[in-house]
């Protein structure tokens, strides 16, 4: 993620109000609203939902009804990961907690704790370095300490070698920690078993940390771009929405390709944008090249 700057609209004279526009207008301000009341009132009784599901496990465990025990445990890791995207870490935390006593092998719970654990060491970073009186944009003096959120991340991989997540979170880590080949090392497990666009730019950033060939770098970003956009085929393919993250890395490898003197990026758009086989890929390729100011 990355700050944005606000610009501030230009002065313009307002035009005489469209009656109809202004009933649609409220309506939907009326409908956000109502959205907005039961995502929290979703949120809110989450907890006591958990509980029943949790005593519900606990029962069908017992009573040795082991498949009805094991989809309840899929709704609590679900519950658990929609907690973790409303940033309710605590309570996340908790239920992975609680997930894991139950399957010490459920890689998604495991890589969720990695994850919470890898902020915490980021966060107390942040916090004594500015207790230091370090500036953000000075070197710290205070580096994370991620060794138990490495141990998550390795015991998730562990527990499910077929998951690209693992390796991807654990490559996310030496990346930071400038130790490039080692995330290479992950990125090559995770590129294995999973089709990743981000996997193949964070390739092809490590390569040119460790200073590689030109041809290596420019191959690397060549598999970026030919990844973004089978990815997003896939992703219409199943009627799910193209991420904006797809679009964030397909133009990054365009961009960096073309500062080379190579146009595979951008023409790969332009084909995209005029024949490939879905129209949301379509659609999302025009308004990728609209926003990088590309015809």
């Amino acid at each position: 993620m990355s700050d944005k700057n606000i610009v501030a609209p230009p002065s313009f004279q307002r035009p005489a109000p469209n009656r109809r526009g202004l009933v649609w207008g409220v309506v939907g301000a009326l409908v956000v609203a109502v959205g907005a009341v039961v995502l929290v009132c979703v949120l809110e009784s989450r907890p006591n939902d958990l509980v029943k599901l949790q005593a519900r496990y606990d029962a069908l465990v017992a009573d040795d009804r082991k498949d009805e025990a094991a989809k309840v445990l899929l709704d609590v890791r679900a519950d658990a990961i929609r907690l973790y995207e409303a940033r309710r870490f605590d309570e996340a935390k908790a239920v992975c907690e609680w997930i894991v006593s139950k399957d010490p092998k459920n890689a998604v719970a495991i890589n969720v704790l990695g994850l919470l654990e890898s902020s915490r060491a980021e966060t107390e970073a942040r916090m004594a370095n500015e207790k230091l009186g370090i500036k953000s944009t000075d070197p710290p003096k205070v580096l994370p300490r991620y060794e138990k959120a490495v141990d998550l991340f390795k015991r998730a991989a562990e527990a499910d070698p077929l998951s690209p997540e693992s390796y991807n979170n654990l490559a996310g880590i030496y990346f930071r920690q400038k130790n490039y080949v080692e995330c290479e090392k992950q990125l090559e497990l995770a590129m294995r078993t999973g089709l990743r666009a981000h996997y193949h730019l964070l390739y092809a950033r490590c390569a040119e940390e460790l200073k590689r060939s030109p041809e290596i770098i420019k191959r690397r970003l060549h598999d970026t771009v030919t990844c973004a956009d089978a990815q997003a085929n896939a992703l219409a393919e199943g009627k799910i929405a193209i991420n904006r993250s797809i679009g964030d890395v397909w133009k990054d490898a365009a961009r960096k390709l073309a500062e080379a003197g190579d146009d595979f990026g951008w023409e790969n758009l332009r084909k995209a944008a005029s024949s490939a086989p879905h129209p949301e890929v379509r659609e999302f390729a025009k308004s990728l090249l609209k926003s990088a100011g590309k015809p």
